[in-house]
């Protein structure tokens, strides 16, 4: 959401993949409010949580994706994180395979929401110890 890129930008947590034009962005952030329901591995380790991340639709199935995840990994690690982490709505099957191909695993639980009374948003949590 573009709401979040301009307090992403002030606190110095959006990181960008830039050639011609923005290829992809993430952000690292602490934990979300929205994390209750999931059960991580070592819930009060120091951890980075993954917001945000995309692709430009020109840059898709290009290992753009990959990369930053990889870049995450990097950056959370310099930060001193021992776990990177992250939500994923349940329906967002292109990005549960990038995940778990990047060696992210599920963790127990799910962080469900409640957005109308016909709309429940159903997030999994998946984690990589660092």
């Amino acid at each position: 959401p573009c709401e979040f890129l301009e307090p992403d930008i002030r606190a110095g947590r959006l990181y960008l993949l830039k050639g011609d034009s923005i290829r992809s962005a993430f952000a690292l952030s602490g934990p979300p409010a929205a994390e209750n329901g999931v059960g991580w591995k070592q819930p009060g380790a120091p951890a980075l949580y993954i917001d945000r991340l995309g692709v430009g639709p020109g840059y898709a199935g290009r290992g753009v994706g990959r990369a930053m995840l990889q870049k995450a990994r990097q950056t959370a690690k310099a930060l001193g994180a021992e776990w990177l982490r992250l939500l994923v709505a349940e329906t967002n099957l292109p990005a549960i395979c990038l995940y778990e191909a990047c060696g992210f695993a599920r963790a127990g639980g799910m962080y469900e929401e409640r957005i109308s009374p016909e709309t429940t948003l159903r997030e999994y949590g998946y984690e990589l110890r660092l």
